[in-house]
């Protein structure tokens, strides 16, 4: 059975924030102050700009290729389930951030904590998507 639109989507969703955080791990500085300075910036923004460009190409090859992308139930309730469970996820990541502010001097651990938890909580998500998708084939 080929895969569905909105399956090709996540796969390439989930691919993107694989390669903007590996963007970002390559070329982040991880010595330096206790504090986020402007080289984390300017490398978080070239991540993800690596990001909207991958996005971009892809997703516009999918849908050209693809024809219709209409959501049906199953789409939606699969959707749905994903962001439960990577909701779930960056709750606990906030709180995770919390006692990483309460514990460490300065702002780059706490940011980095939250970029991480993001991304993984993200991951998750569309983790539990593509796996759904595969359980109902």
């Amino acid at each position: 059975m080929p895969r569905t639109y909105h399956e090709k989507s996540t796969f390439l969703s989930a691919l993107s924030l694989l390669i903007g955080s590996a963007v970002y791990l390559a070329l982040a500085p991880i010595d330096g102050g206790p504090d986020v300075d402007a080289r984390h910036v300017v490398i978080a923004a070239l991540a993800c700009a690596a990001v909207a460009i991958f996005q971009a190409v892809t997703q516009a090859v999918v849908v050209l290729r693809a024809g219709r992308s209409d959501l049906d139930e199953r789409d939606k309730e699969i959707t749905r389930t994903g962001g439960t469970v990577g909701g779930g996820a960056l709750a606990v990541v906030v709180f995770a951030a919390l006692w990483t502010a309460a514990a460490t001097a300065g702002n780059l651990r706490t940011a980095q904590v939250l970029l991480g938890g993001w991304v993984l909580a993200q991951l998750l998500e569309y983790g539990v998507i593509l796996a759904l998708y595969q359980r109902g084939r």
